[in-house]
This record gives structure tokens, sequence and C-alpha cells, in this order.
């Protein structure tokens, strides 16, 4: 039996330096959660916790059937590493067969966390003990009124002693060197987006910057994972890009480098009543399992592609996308007409 899981919200207090602030915030955050499908929550400008503030506070509803088990929260550390880690502060609260829990509860984070970055993870476990759902958001304390908050790009970077002149990093001017930033936006995290907007050419943080972003997904090897996304891009380049728009700009280039190849792409150019479309299906990746994404061409220019819908609500849910894909939405005969429907209802 299909198991559904909503988190209707979690509640993070926010409360900020004293010599800054006096006032304290409260911020209420939506969080829903689908099985097999992980969505991450909306970025937080300030998500901190000060030396004065100690619990998390979650609060949520989960509409239940009989094969959920139970709901773990979690506080780990943020690391590319984060499976590994154990849990430094862990609730199970344990399901029952009503149709509809409500639940207010919370972390202490008073002992454990030192000053850093952090992780809430809340995820639905079924009764083989499988994680069927999972969805995390990050946070950060500060324990001294004097320490410095790391940014995500900064927890693993280059050993003291090496020398970034030596490495695959010096194969490139300024020029060519903000050029592969940028084009690490697709894969990036919210923090290396951030830095990656900020980077100017001739930026001394550059090297690195590019250095560490490839030694903190593969210490072992950052070139070889530089060069296998370099070739990504090249494919990318060749097949989307358009009219001066670089590959991994399009919509098409920027979800192929964060899901790779789909197993089924369906391209629709001549249905009557339709704008041109291509649905791209994957039955697993990243985590995810039957994943899609909807495409249309809005113009003339033949091959721009515009991502109209998808199966992500990360990415984009348009629940309005038969309104603008076609001439007639509301026929009732459209299901048996279009094949976008085998996709999507």
């Amino acid at each position: 039996m299909r198991l559904k899981i909503i988190i209707l919200f979690i509640l993070l207090a926010l409360i900020f330096n004293k010599n800054s602030f006096s006032q304290q915030k409260d911020t209420l955050f939506d969080l829903k959660i689908a099985a097999n499908n992980q969505i991450p929550l909306e970025d937080m400008d300030f998500p901190f916790f000060d030396i004065d503030k100690n619990q998390v506070f979650i609060a949520f509803s989960v509409n239940n059937k009989t094969d959920s088990n139970y709901i773990s929260i979690e506080i780990k550390k943020k690391s590319i590493q984060q499976s590994r880690l154990k849990p430094i502060t862990q609730k199970k609260i344990f399901l029952n067969s009503e149709t509809k829990i409500t639940f207010l509860d919370s972390l202490d984070i008073s002992n454990n966390l030192i000053s850093g970055n952090y992780d809430i993870i809340v995820s639905l476990v079924n009764k083989q003990l499988e994680v069927i759902a999972s969805i995390k958001k990050g946070f950060q304390t500060i324990r001294n009124g004097n320490a410095i908050l790391k940014t995500d790009f900064e927890e693993m970077s280059a050993p003291k002693n090496f020398n970034i002149q030596n490495s695959f990093v010096s194969n490139y001017n300024p020029k060519q060197l903000l050029k592969n930033i940028k084009a690490l936006v697709p894969i990036a995290e919210v923090s290396e987006i951030k830095a990656i907007a900020a980077m100017e050419e001739n930026d001394v943080n550059a090297p690195q910057f590019f250095y560490n972003f490839w030694y903190n997904r593969n210490s072992s090897a950052p070139e070889k994972e530089w060069k296998m996304y370099a070739e990504k891009l090249n494919y990318v380049a060749k097949k989307y890009g358009k009219n001066g728009m670089p590959g991994f700009e399009t919509d098409r280039g920027k979800l192929y480098l964060m899901f790779g190849e789909p197993n089924i792409i369906e391209k629709r150019d001549n249905e009557q009543g339709a704008l041109p479309y291509e649905v791209w299906f994957y039955y697993e990746t990243k985590g995810r399992k039957n994943v899609k994404f909807l495409f249309y061409q809005p113009g003339s220019i033949a091959d721009q592609m515009i991502i109209l819908h998808s199966s992500e609500q990360d990415i984009l849910v348009n629940p309005y996308w038969k309104r603008v894909l076609l001439q007639d939405p509301t026929n009732g005969d459209n299901k048996l007409k279009y094949g976008v429907f085998e996709y999507f209802n």
C-alpha cells in the first residue's frame, strides 16, 4: 500500500545576537514529504541559534497508513560524509493506525552542539526499517560570541601545505577559471552558489574555491571528478546550447547535469492542439524514484525547450501546466489524445 506523509511545518525559533538584535523572530516553514520523493525546505536567510537558544521546536501532522512504522528526527553535522555519521541527537516517534496524528516536539541542542553547521533530518521509516521519505534543513549554532561559522564549502579544504599551483587548477587562466566556476551552479550547494555569484575574474579566492569544490566531492581524486563533470558540460553544450546560451544554463542542460541521462525521453512535436513538448523519465536517480520532467517549446525557435512541470517539488510543480501546453485543457478526451498523460495526470 502506498505510503504518504505530509509534514505541515517546522518551526525554528531564531534568536539573534543580542548586541545586534533585541527582537525575537519566529519563522514558519511549510514542509511536504511524499513517499519516494525528497523535497528540500525553503532557504533561510539567518538560520542560526545563538548562545541562549537551546531547543529546536518541531510541529507536524502525519496521515498514516498501515505499513508506516515510525518517524525519525535527527540532528547531524553538515558534511559530505553525513550518511556515515551518527546522529548527535535523535528521537523516534512510533505511529499507530490512526488516520491522522499531530505532534509537537523538540530537540535539545544545549550540550551536544558546538558552533557550526548542522542539518535537522526528518524521515519516515516503514516496517521493514527502510527510509521511504526524508527531508532535511540546515541550521547553525553559535556557542561563543566570537566564533566564526564556516560555510558549507569550507568544511573540507586542501591540506595546509598543499600548493594549488601544482594542481589541475593551474591549467586555467583567470578567465577560463571563472567560466569553469560559473558552470558549477547546477550541482552546487546553496552556500556555494552564493559564493559563485559574488566571484569575479582575477578573484584571489577563485583557485582555492575551485579546488575545494572538487576536493569536497572526491578528496582522493578531485581532478578526476572535475574531468567527469567537464565531459557532461561539453555534452550539454553541444546538445542544448543555443544562440549564445551555454548548455549548462538551459533548463534541459541544468537537469541533465543534476540528474544524468534520462531512462526515457518522449518527444512530441506534432500533436494537434498542443505545443511541442518533451518528457524526461527516470526510474531512479539521486535516491529518487519515478522522476519526471516536462519541457515545452513556447515559441517558434526550435529546440528552445523550457521546463513547464515536474514531479519534483524542489524543481517545479506547476498545477496549471495543461493550460499552457494544450489548446483545450478541459477537453475530456485529452488523456486519449496526448502522450504527456502517460506521465502526468
